[in-house]
């Protein structure tokens, strides 16, 4: 019903605005418009044409109407035989359409039966069209502007810019035709091209965009997988210009230590003039490199060396007989691993592997000693080959690997030759260790950890295993929780990571923290940091699924609030148009009726 009302007043208003529109005064062209017309006019050219009486020739004064833009030839325009032969000639920047016409007129006495004629002629502008091609030798990823595709005489001058890839900077200029652009800025050049008025048709024009090298602007990768126990840094790795100084720096982790001369850090360089040389600074080494020595777009820098990795605990304790004994809990890492001496220990006591060794320091007359360490180590083994063929078989790709060894020594202070046992299985009873994950592997969508033990392949996953082992992954290390040791490999996916799984493995991480904290002191059978089963990772994802969920929910709320149509807003839209444009004009009337009853 609202919109039938709305419908009549509508139609009401159009009926009332159509009569005012009639009603009032006309306004004659003003402005532009006006000129646009008059440009388009043709004009009268007077020109003296001699007709041939018996000899004589007699000047006839004949008009002619030509159009704008053309000049009519008063030598080429002639009377002869009875006909009369106009000829126009077009400006400079128009072309000829229609030439000039012939007339068949009479002549008596030398006079022309008819002095007023229509050239019949029509002119045309004469347009260039530009168009723009890149060169085979054109910088990668260069672009451009042409600020105009179309010059006539009236538009003569076309600029083409020429912009570099993000972020770099040319070494030489690009140029158009041959010919050399002007320099904006060491990212951008231009090109004037200047449109030929003489040229007598329509023309294209190509604009070929060749040369324009680009500044050596560099990227770094680093390949650090033979470097153990440190860190690399570099202090910029993309957008790398001749002007930059690049600082690699190579700092020990903690309890890491460069111990002897060779096995101090090293570094080769693919893509950079000479050597390169680590020099120490404190504790760390640092090499300085001038961008300017970078021979390619893509650097690679390999570096080698190895800090050991050392954490030891000695106890001395004397016994009821007044003797006093020693136990010794240690780890040392040659490799890109890292675990706790004292989880070590615990975990081994827990699994009843010194408790007879326990009990007799509780009353041995004798001084003994008892040690328990692991010693890691990086391994190209041949038990290597069966872990590649399960990485292949899983599509993965084989990682760093390394060695676990843990070893049981037991046996009276300075003896000779002290009895060894190599523990290989602590049941269920595990122990954590670090993996710094090798710059070139991180980043990964999927990492498992990979295990021979017994000729058997294990795989390690963040899904806990029957024993309760497990990885937990962050963006740089891999935490491995296990009981069984032996040759490990990391298996990693080409495919890189999301943000989701990003923000995943930082919520598993904060999880792991607290669990960890919260296990810290409570170490017994579950070895360093107790048992973590995969619950936390799994509800770690459940708060945002219902975040997710409840966002879903209330944008469907939102997309069914009411609101007009828009075919409501147009007609409201032009009623309050045609109201005021009604308005106006019975205001129009009253003031001219009163002007008129004044008079």
């Amino acid at each position: 019903m609202v919109r039938g009302l709305k419908k009549k007043l509508l139609i009401g208003l159009l009926s009332a605005t159509v009569v005012g529109t009639s009603l009032a005064p006309s306004v004659p062209l003003v402005g532009s418009f006006a000129q646009e017309v008059k440009a388009d006019e043709t004009t009268s050219k007077e020109v003296t044409v001699n007709v041939d009486n018996g000899g004589e020739l007699v000047p006839n004064t004949v008009t002619i109407t030509k159009p704008a833009h053309s000049t009519v030839d008063e030598n080429g325009t002639t009377y002869a035989a009875g006909k009369l032969t106009i000829v126009v000639k077009a400006d400079a920047g128009y072309r000829l359409v229609d030439a000039g016409r012939i007339y068949d007129v009479t002549a008596v006495d030398g006079k022309l039966s008819q002095t007023t004629f229509d050239s019949g002629a029509s002119v045309a502008l004469i347009k260039e069209t530009l168009t723009v091609s890149k060169g085979a030798d054109i910088a990668d990823g260069l672009t451009y502007t042409l600020d105009k595709s179309e010059l006539d005489i009236n538009n003569t001058k076309a600029v083409l810019t020429i912009k570099a890839k993000d972020g770099r900077k040319f070494k030489t200029a690009p140029k158009v035709n041959e010919k050399a652009t002007t320099k904006v800025d060491d990212s951008t050049y231009k090109y004037e091209y200047t449109h030929e008025v003489n040229d007598t048709e329509d023309k294209t024009t190509d604009l070929k965009i060749t040369g324009g090298e680009y500044e050596v602007l560099s990227n770094i990768k680093v390949d650090d997988s033979k470097l153990s126990g440190a860190t690399v840094s570099v202090s910029k790795t993309t957008g790398i210009t001749k002007d930059d100084q690049v600082t690699v720096t190579v700092s020990p982790q903690a309890k890491c230590k460069f111990v002897e001369d060779v096995d101090k850090p090293t570094i080769v360089a693919d893509g950079v003039k000479g050597d390169l040389e680590f020099k120490p600074d404190g504790d760390k080494y640092v090499v300085t490199i001038p961008a300017g020595d970078f021979t390619k777009d893509d650097v690679k820098l390999t570096i080698k060396g190895t800090a050991t990795y050392t954490d030891s605990e000695t106890q001395k304790t004397t016994n009821s007989k007044g003797t006093t004994s020693t136990i010794n809990k240690g780890v040392q890492s040659t490799a890109k691993v890292s675990a706790n001496a004292d989880g070590v220990y615990e975990a081994v006591k827990a699994a009843g592997f010194i408790s007879t060794e326990l009990e007799d320091l509780a009353t041995t007359i004798e001084e003994k000693v008892l040690s328990v360490t692991a010693e890691i180590k990086p391994t190209t083994d041949e038990s290597l080959d069966s872990i590649k063929t399960a990485i292949q078989d899983d599509d993965l790709k084989l990682g760093y690997s390394f060695v676990i060894t843990i070893n049981k020594v037991y046996d009276k202070v300075g003896a000779a030759d002290p009895a060894t046992t190599t523990l290989t299985d602590l049941g269920n009873n595990l122990i954590t260790y670090t993996i710094t994950i090798p710059e070139d592997q991180r980043g990964k969508k999927t990492y498992k950890v990979y295990r021979i033990h017994n000729g058997v392949v294990d795989r390690l996953t963040t899904e806990p295993n029957a024993n309760g082992e497990y990885i937990h992954v962050t963006s740089d290390s891999i935490q491995v929780h296990a009981s069984k040791f032996s040759v490990f490999a990391i298996g990693y996916s080409d495919e890189e990571a999301t943000a989701v799984d990003d923000e995943n493995n930082e919520n598993n991480e904060n999880n792991e923290n607290q669990d960890n904290q919260g296990n810290q002191g409570n170490q017994g059978n579950q070895g360093t940091s107790g048992t973590i089963t995969d619950t936390s990772a799994k509800t770690a994802t459940k708060p945002a699924t219902a975040k997710a969920a409840k966002v879903t929910t209330s944008t469907k709320k939102s997309s069914k609030t009411s609101s007009p149509k828009t075919a409501d807003y147009a007609v409201n839209s032009l009623l309050a148009l045609l109201t005021g444009a009604a308005g106006l004009f019975g205001i129009t009337l009253i003031n001219k009726k009163r002007k008129e009853d004044e008079e």
